[in-house]
């Protein structure tokens, strides 16, 4: 039985592996001085993605993850991260600080409503890999970002 794969350069069929996966996530920036709270929810967004391989389902969770991990190196990068300010609020500071660019802050807030749909779901959700990977990729860039960059003005170099 075939399960996953993609079309080759080449024409031909591949089928991907858990190892292929595991590899391709491997590759997303994951900096040193990314506070363990932020690595944790990102590298469970990870896992998720490798074990989606066997449960489909788990791309929709490793998204949610993913977000929660963005949010958190907001709320980690803005304040002490025991601040209890809404997610909105810290997306307004930010924009307004010059931490992001317009741009970034309105996909923020996109990201927000997308986190909110998540966390209360109506049914059960499925994605395929090219509708979570690059939101789970996105997520790993933005905390990469703010980790490594001092408050600036500069657009993150987000896909």
């Amino acid at each position: 039985m075939e399960m996953f794969g993609y079309l080759s350069e080449a024409g031909i069929w591949t089928q991907i592996s858990p190892g292929q996966i595991r590899r391709m996530v491997a590759q997303w920036p994951a900096e040193d001085t990314t506070p363990a709270e932020v690595a944790g929810l990102l590298a469970t967004s990870r896992q998720l993605v490798v074990c989606s391989y066997y449960c489909y389902e788990f791309l929709v969770v490793a998204v949610l993850v993913a977000l929660q991990a963005t949010e958190t190196a907001l709320r980690m990068h803005l304040t002490d991260g025991s601040s209890k300010q809404t997610l909105t609020k810290l997306i307004e500071r930010a924009r307004a600080n010059g931490t992001l660019s317009e741009e970034v802050a309105d996909d923020l807030h996109l990201a927000r409503h997308l986190r909110n749909d998540l966390s209360h779901p109506r049914y059960q959700g499925a994605w395929t890999y090219g509708m979570a990977l690059p939101l789970i990729e996105r997520s790993h860039r933005f905390s990469s970002f703010l980790f490594t960059t001092v408050t600036t003005s500069e657009d993150p170099s987000l896909p």
